[in-house]
């Protein structure tokens, strides 16, 4: 005879409620969905999952190579691009 597993006790709503409060979406990686670079112009140009595209303006190859290497592009991006750069969005 099969019996059932005891029944674990249940919070009280108060606890359940905080808990819940406390859940953090955690973001993967591959935000950045295409890149290129035109050394001509030197302009940078990145896609984003979202559709979003930014370009940035003036961007010197050696950064656009670290870019175009780097493991983790949005932290490279965040660390030695934005912010830095003229930047111009388009959808």
């Amino acid at each position: 005879m099969l019996r059932k597993p005891p029944r674990m006790p249940s919070l009280p709503k108060a606890h359940q409620r905080k808990a819940k409060a406390t859940v953090k979406k955690v973001r993967t990686g591959a935000s950045i969905t295409e890149n290129s670079y035109d050394p001509t112009t030197k302009e940078l140009k990145v896609t984003f999952h979202h559709g979003k595209s930014y370009t940035y303006k003036n961007v010197p190859e050696e950064f656009a190579d670290g870019f175009r290497d780097a493991e983790s592009k949005g932290k490279y991006l965040h660390s030695n691009i934005i912010g830095k750069y003229e930047t111009l969005s388009s959808t």
